[in-house]
């Protein structure tokens, strides 16, 4: 059965279904299916004829449980949302294969979720891209009010840009109280030996102070995402259009080997029809996600970071990572660009790295790259909600309950896993 995956197997002891006292010795398999399903069968030995099975669903649970003073012990709920769901209770020879068949069942249905997920509406469009734990309150006395703050009034915090670079870009104009920016702007200041900040190199090679990307206008006027590699941006427009301006040599515009360098915005015409809802940017590869849950990589990275296999160092042109987006059933909401590493947060909170893990920046457990998104096998049991990356280290921030925990994997420790940090004060959800 070729469209079959078996995700572990072992004996275990299952507590009789009409006695709710006696234990019986089964064989279990875990088994995920191409269909998006995934079932717990059980039988009297290997080879034998099924006796019984546990169907999972996106609402599943997997949890510790004392049950009849019987030791390691796992309940198993097959959706929580349905009261007359079935439960199933087995018990481990042992507290490490506990542990495996927690981790197991606990990445199954993870992954059931973000295939419903990815079924799921886009009518909710996902938050902004990160870039920054901007979400976390820092130590030292508290932010001043957004009335008190410098420039216009605005309904609600400007979201935060995903960035690694010498150059800078934002947007503002003209607001109302009930809407976005009725004449919105781009501005950009710094080096612009390559034009990226959108000004011609001929007439300005750095700026100390912002100008204007008069480009951007109209029906391509900025939205308030964009992203600055070391020597290029990508801005979205209102519209969800993507443009590129800067460095290209090496395909970091995605406009394909006939521009290797432009100070003036170029539309990737190959995605125009498609709409960005987020974006993030590194030295020389980028990452988009589209509003139907395509994920779009470009650029160069001859360690993976760009998700596309080892086959695939790099793409002039935006091309879709094939494990992830609605298609493979992984929704993504959260994107971050390292040095040459790439972080993804699924909505079910799962993470996926890829690309350089010299430093163990992936926090996978090893130190060799990744050429296609890995499963961060350690965190499943932990969701996360936002993530940032450096040159070669990774933070994640999860929430649990009103509390954020960050959690991070970086030089000169060199961490394999992630370590937690800190526990960070935040407002309640």
């Amino acid at each position: 059965m070729t469209d079959v995956t078996i995700n572990h197997e072992g004996y275990l002891e299952k507590r009789a279904r009409k006695s709710g006292r006696n234990w019986k010795k089964r064989y279990f398999t875990l088994q995920s299916h191409q269909n998006h399903s995934s079932v717990l069968i059980y039988r009297e030995a290997p080879g034998k004829k099924e006796k019984g099975r546990l169907v999972l669903t996106p609402h599943a649970k997997c949890q510790k449980s004392e049950s009849d003073k019987k030791n390691n012990v796992l309940e198993i709920i097959c959706d929580v949302t349905n009261s007359s769901g079935e439960t199933l209770f087995v018990s481990a020879s042992s507290q490490n294969e506990l542990d495996k068949w927690l981790l197991e069942l606990a990445i199954v249905t993870s992954k059931l979720k973000d295939k419903h997920l990815a079924r799921a509406s886009q009518a909710n469009l996902p938050p902004p891209p990160a870039g920054s734990l901007s979400n976390i309150r820092l130590p030292g006395p508290p932010a001043p009010a957004a009335s008190s703050l410098p420039g216009p009034p605005s309904s609600k915090p400007p979201p935060s840009l995903s960035s690694s670079s010498s150059s800078s870009s934002s947007s503002s104009g003209e607001t109302k109280s009930d809407g976005p920016p009725v004449n919105p702007k781009m501005w950009g200041w710094g080096a612009n030996h390559d034009g990226q900040i959108g000004q011609s190199q001929s007439l300005l090679q750095n700026s100390a102070q912002p100008k204007h990307v008069e480009a951007l206008k109209r029906k391509n006027a900025p939205s308030s995402l964009a992203a600055c590699g070391t020597c290029h941006t990508i801005c979205v427009t209102v519209n969800g259009m993507l443009f590129g301006f800067g460095e290209g040599a090496e395909g970091q515009l995605g406009c394909g080997d006939k521009v290797s360098r432009s100070s003036r915005p170029y539309l990737l015409a190959s995605v125009r029809k498609e709409r960005c809802v987020i974006i993030s940017s590194s030295e020389r590869h980028n990452i988009a996600v589209m509003e139907d849950g395509t994920v779009y990589a470009w650029g160069t990275s001859q360690r993976g970071a760009l998700g596309l296999g080892s086959e695939q160092h790099s793409t002039m042109l935006p091309t879709p990572i094939p494990s992830l987006g609605s298609l493979a059933g992984v929704s993504i909401h959260r994107v971050a660009c390292g040095g040459d590493h790439t972080m993804f947060v699924a909505r079910s909170g799962a993470v996926y790295g890829c690309g350089d893990n010299t430093s163990g920046q992936l926090g996978v457990g090893h130190t060799r790259d990744v050429q296609v998104p890995e499963l961060l096998r350690d965190l499943v049991h932990t969701p996360i909600a936002d993530v940032a990356t450096g040159a070669c280290f990774t933070v994640l921030s999860m929430r649990d309950e009103n509390v954020l925990l960050q959690v991070s994997f970086f030089p000169p420790s060199f961490p394999l896993r992630p370590l937690l940090l800190s526990n960070c004060d935040c407002d309640p959800p």
